[in-house]
């Protein structure tokens, strides 16, 4: 039940880490995104890494993958349009 609870825990602790990470990844000015978003995505992948065993929150699990990955796509593309744009 422990081990449950604590899988849980990380799954919803990446999500949030996640959210942020997705919502703070196009802030490229001054290397911004570097100092507040780039943490909260990295340690949202260990808390996801940490919480996949549990097959109990699996469809939790995909969510915090999904999103973090869309918080990548996201910080890739919005670096380029800076990048070629100035």
């Amino acid at each position: 039940m422990a081990a449950l609870r604590h899988a849980k825990t990380l799954n919803i602790l990446a999500i949030v880490c996640g959210i942020w990470f997705l919502l703070s990844s196009w802030m490229w000015f001054y290397l911004a995104n570097v100092f507040f978003s780039f943490p909260a995505g990295i340690l949202g992948l260990i808390c996801w890494y940490f919480g996949r065993n549990d097959e109990s929150s699996k469809a939790l699990n995909r969510l915090a993958l999904r999103i973090i990955i869309a918080g990548i796509i996201v910080a890739i593309l919005s670096f380029t349009y800076f990048y070629f744009q100035g």
